[in-house]
């Protein structure tokens, strides 16, 4: 009688098992329209990105000769560009950071950033500055955080703690020997070790 009860009990768990994982696999399948839209999304992105990266082109938007003025307004434009394309590298794309484009990239957002001199523009200057790995170029970083917090001209009382968030970027990479942090991790977590919204945010 025992055994007859249990195994009753056992058929009718089996009957309830396939509706069990019916109801697993329904949870964790998004919706038809969900999809549809990150797709839509991540289309719009790469069309955005492909348009940027024209603009940018294959030498970067240093083209004209040394000493030629160029127009400020360009050259912002020009850096608002190359961050663009250094996040959706690093966000949606997920690069490591090391790859030959992206380091080109880097390192025409620095050289344009040290021919700026001074930058007022928070979040390209964040993006780019974080690139930063070597010596040379967080020297050439630091000097135009100093230059730009120097500006009479422009308002400048963001530059110190834009400078602050990226120097805790820095020690993370430096900690981070093996590249087992996500880039997206490190940003979230400096961003919330600040006490003050960023003014890029």
């Amino acid at each position: 009688m025992y055994l007859m009860k249990v195994a009753a009990l056992l058929q009718q768990q089996d009957r309830l098992e396939p509706s069990r994982e019916m109801v697993r696999r329904r949870a964790i399948v998004p919706k038809p329209s969900e999809m549809d839209f990150a797709n839509a999304e991540m289309e719009r992105t790469k069309v955005l990105e492909q348009n940027i990266a024209r603009a940018v082109g294959d030498y970067g938007p240093i083209y004209v000769e040394p000493g030629t003025p160029i127009d400020r307004n360009t050259m912002v434009s020009d850096l608002h560009r190359l961050a663009s394309l250094i996040y959706v590298n690093r966000a949606v794309h997920c690069v490591s950071g090391t790859e030959f484009r992206h380091r080109r990239l880097v390192r025409e957002g620095i050289l344009l950033l040290s021919e700026m001199a001074t930058c007022q523009n928070a979040w390209p200057l964040f993006i780019i500055a974080c690139e930063a790995v070597d010596d040379d170029q967080r020297l050439a970083i630091l000097d135009v955080f100093e230059q730009s917090r120097q500006d009479q001209r422009r308002r400048s009382s963001h530059v110190h703690i834009i400078q602050h968030m990226v120097e805790a970027v820095w020690n993370q990479h430096d900690l981070d020997t093996e590249n087992q942090v996500d880039y997206l991790t490190i940003f979230d977590a400096v961003i919330r070790g600040v006490p003050f919204i960023p003014p890029f945010a």
